[in-house]
């Protein structure tokens, strides 16, 4: 894409890192007002470039400008082309990535938190296409961000995005997801950085779904029930006798101090009192007699 700015002034490498701070302004030393120039020539080409993704990609607003790149912790991988427009330099490529908080399912629909590197928007230009501009800009990305390309999560990614990472980097099975990111089958191998649902750590090995070996305490392992704690008879036999002699001691050292905690001792002993009497009078009537 042409642009009537002349792109090698803005940026001199043929891929330039943008993040928030809008490096490539302030790498060139200027005073204030030459900066806010080169922000809005910056502005322009990302804001473009922002634009012809989202109508290559069918969205109805753009999901890339230089505002939204400078208000978000996102980076942007610009590729340019130096020789193009008669030595001004042509804008070829754009690739947008960020971190972002994930809730999502492995193959086994546990459910991971996690906050991978995502693919947020991805971009060649028509007249670039084709060309081995897209592979040569996404190797420089996961070389830059030191990543695996297969724990990468794809916001949204278009059929020809899809087709792109099948064709490259071998990426054909994902696993389905409530959300509209895309993972693929070897997401969860070789990371460290997943949580469950629960909160809990969870390391995944060289193979999908192998976890530690320590299992944990209400958590199956090897196919083995699980349980909070083993079950003893014998401890469960002796812990109910220890109960029975503690009623029935409990029951034994009653004494009047305790009717005015329990209810039902002050109608034992009303009861006890009403018998006493009558028993009493009983006595006293066959005297008389």
């Amino acid at each position: 894409m042409d642009f009537s700015i002349n792109i090698n002034k803005l940026f001199k490498d043929d891929i330039t890192l943008i993040d928030s701070r809008l490096q490539p302004c302030r790498q060139l030393g200027i005073d204030r007002y030459g900066f806010q120039q080169l922000q809005k020539m910056l502005y322009e080409v990302v804001d473009k470039m922002g634009d012809a993704s989202a109508r290559a990609q069918g969205l109805h607003g753009s999901i890339t400008t230089g505002k939204k790149l400078e208000l978000a912790n996102h980076r942007l991988y610009l590729m340019k082309d130096a020789n193009g427009n008669s030595g001004q330099g042509s804008a070829v490529g754009i690739l947008k990535v960020g971190r972002k908080k994930l809730f999502v399912y492995d193959q086994c629909k546990a459910q991971h938190e996690l906050e991978p590197l995502c693919v947020l928007d991805f971009y060649v230009h028509e007249s670039r296409q084709r060309m081995g501009c897209g592979r040569k800009l996404f190797d420089f990305m996961l070389s830059r961000e030191n990543i695996r390309v297969e724990h990468l999560a794809v916001d949204r990614p278009s059929p020809k995005f899809l087709s792109f990472l099948k064709k490259h980097y071998n990426l054909l099975a994902t696993i389905p997801q409530v959300n509209n990111f895309v993972i693929f089958e070897n997401f969860f191998n070789g990371r460290n950085d997943t949580r469950d649902s629960r909160g809990r750590n969870r390391q995944h090995g060289h193979t999908l779904g192998s976890m530690n070996d320590q299992a944990s305490p209400l958590r199956p392992n090897s196919g083995h029930r699980a349980c909070a704690s083993p079950y003893d008879e014998s401890n469960h036999t002796k812990g109910y006798r220890s109960r029975q002699q503690q009623n029935h001691s409990a029951e034994r050292s009653w004494t009047p101090s305790m009717a005015r905690q329990s209810p039902r001792h002050v109608i034992h002993m009303n009861s006890w009192c009403i018998l006493l009497a009558s028993v009493v009078g009983t006595i006293k009537l066959s005297d008389l007699l």
